[in-house]
């Protein structure tokens, strides 16, 4: 009998010491994974954060997109796939799941229970399933945050959803966005030059006045296997930049991923690549932004399936301010806001390629260093006389005229009734926007009624 307990003891132990460890390394799993990588659908019709280690299948047309993490699948519907299933107009999201499941392939277990969530404030659902099958399934459909309707399929490979599967699909579904942009959707001058790009990104109030042309170059050419980076304008770093171009990638492999990039806030160590962030094309028809740093061997990407093929020239357009990036490509907005490193570098064009036959050329590129502005600061300056005015208009009294060279406060913004602006200086004077250089966050001072 002693003998026994003495064995039963011992195997009681053994479970243990197996036990403890490994629930202690289950215990950190249960945290959320990071959402530190954004997907946008190519019509700009909606777009959500989700893993960086994760892998994004983007879907074509009407067709859903499928975001790929060990054994979960979030099959994701977006407005404009849901529309073409004939549910795009439920109000309530426990309806639209259901709606869902009754087009699912296969007869249901009829075992299902539906949960009320708010997700970031928007009203959502969750609706938990068993298939004819016996398995486990999950749906959550949320509203964007524009109203239309989004869902997420949950799909998994294993025996069971675990808690870390359902609480990472939540915060995806949570991360749902359909209409705060800041950002224009499309550009009229992104293939025009520099100049005519920078003044309508000023126009629009997407950056300040008052920056300057950081380098331009007519021609840049890489070729062959490997990873290939060309660095530009080294002497000349800058934190908030735009850098712009026109990119023409020629695959070198059908089987292997390549791409063909541009590059800002890039630094390097011993002669070699450390940091970078990149905006490019790829040999699977898509777009991407991309921030990499060597030194805590982190990569950030975002990704998105384009809704033109690869062949032929492409315009790039990256917007790097502060702790965000956004991507224009041939004009259309593709990723606004993407949360990468705040640091200053410089400028490169890279290849990444499995083949030798590949290539990548650049043309017409520039870079343009965007001024760091204080919120709610803005200054005006004049190279010449210009004429200060007791009012917004030139009707208004002359009081003087602003000395060339010397930087006035601006605290207040009207407009004329032919449609020009002016900026009330500290002093209470107004003088017209064209004829001063203005500098810092103009755009946001407030609207002042004479």
């Amino acid at each position: 009998m002693k003998k026994a307990l003495r064995s039963l003891a011992v195997c009681l132990l053994s479970v243990l010491a197996c036990a403890l460890p490994l629930a202690g390394a289950i215990r950190p799993a249960l945290a959320q994974i990071p959402l530190d990588s954004q997907y946008r659908a190519p019509d700009g019709s909606f777009q959500f954060l989700y893993p960086a280690i994760w892998q994004v299948q983007s879907g074509r047309g009407l067709a859903p997109v499928r975001v790929v993490g060990g054994t979960i699948n979030l099959v994701i519907y977006g407005p404009d796939s849901l529309a073409g299933l004939g549910l795009g107009s439920f109000s309530a999201p426990a309806d639209l799941a259901r709606a869902f499941l009754s087009t699912m392939p296969g007869p249901a277990s009829g075992v299902e229970t539906a949960t009320a969530l708010t997700l970031d404030g928007r009203p959502a659902a969750r609706l938990d399933f068993i298939d004819a099958q016996g398995k486990n399934g999950l749906l959550l459909a949320v509203a964007f945050r524009n109203g239309r309707p989004g869902l997420i399929h949950i799909l998994t490979t294993g025996a069971a959803m675990l808690p870390l599967d359902v609480e990472t699909a939540l915060a995806v579904a949570a991360s749902f966005d359909a209409s705060s942009r800041r950002l224009p959707t499309r550009l009229d001058s992104f293939g025009a030059d520099w100049e005519a790009t920078v003044r309508e990104l000023e126009r629009l109030g997407v950056i300040p006045y008052g920056g300057e042309p950081v380098f331009q170059a007519d021609q840049a050419i890489l070729s062959g296997s490997g990873a290939t980076f060309r660095f530009m304008a080294p002497d000349r770093p800058q934190r908030d930049v735009i850098l712009g171009g026109w990119l023409t990638f020629t695959p070198g492999s059908a089987a292997e991923t390549e791409d063909c990039r541009l590059g800002v806030r890039v630094t390097q160590r011993d002669g070699r690549l450390d940091a970078s962030l990149d905006a490019g094309i790829t040999s699977q028809d898509a777009v991407f932004i991309s921030d990499y740093t060597q030194a805590e061997a982190t990569r950030s990407r975002s990704e998105s399936a384009y809704s033109r093929p690869l062949a032929g020239p492409h315009h790039i357009l990256l917007i790097a301010l502060d702790q965000t990036a956004s991507l224009y490509v041939d004009g259309q907005l593709m990723f606004e806001d993407v949360p990468v490193e705040a640091r200053s570098g410089v400028y490169g064009f890279g290849l990444t390629a499995a083949s030798p036959a590949a290539g990548c050329l650049g043309q017409m590129l520039w870079a343009y260093a965007v001024p760091v502005i204080t919120p709610g600061v803005c200054e005006a300056s004049a190279a010449r006389p210009v004429n200060q005015r007791s009012g917004p208009g030139v009707g208004y009294a002359l009081l003087g005229k602003l000395t060339p060279g010397v930087v006035q406060r601006v605290v207040g913004q009207a407009s004329d009734a032919a449609g020009y602006q002016w900026w009330m200086l500290g002093d209470g004077s107004w003088v017209r926007e064209d004829v001063i250089v203005e500098v810092g966050d103009c755009r946001s001072l407030p609207v002042v009624t004479p």
